[in-house]
């Protein structure tokens, strides 16, 4: 008499794949972590945007401090005077009451903080500062 292989019955299920009970389970787990993730990703891309946005207009600014460097001349940037606000405004900006902002022909500036808003359907708030002697700047959101 031959002896015959025997398999048990359950390995021959394993070989076929995954149910439909467990495909459905993980497209579910999928879409709930999905709905966590994807809105913190579009408020991060809207605030780089609008990141961007601010450094363009100060990258205006610095052009024309560089027009006025050669003139040996000292560049005063005030919120309140109207060209600095149509500078904004080419920028989607509004300059809001913010502190003077002196860059002299010499290279040294006299910081502090242009507040801005953001021209979309929330109004966002950003700052703006500008550090005392080199000027580096630091964009952050206000609340």
């Amino acid at each position: 008499m031959r002896a015959r292989e025997c398999h048990p019955p359950h390995t021959a299920r394993l070989s076929r794949g995954f149910t439909m009970v467990e495909m459905l389970v993980v497209i579910a787990l999928m879409a709930a972590v999905s709905t966590m993730v994807v809105p913190n990703m579009w408020g991060q891309y809207q605030r780089f945007q609008q990141t961007e946005q601010i450094e363009r207009f100060w990258q205006a600014i610095n052009q024309r401090t560089s027009e006025v460097r050669n003139q040996g001349t000292t560049l005063i940037v005030d919120a309140e005077q109207p060209e600095w606000q149509a500078l904004a405004a080419k920028h989607q900006l509004t300059l809001v009451a913010s502190d003077r902002i002196i860059i002299r022909s010499d290279g040294f500036i006299k910081g502090g903080a242009l507040n801005l808003a953001i021209k979309n359907d929330q109004k966002d708030k950003w700052t703006l500062r500008v550090s005392t002697p080199d000027g580096d700047v630091n964009i952050v959101p206000r609340r």
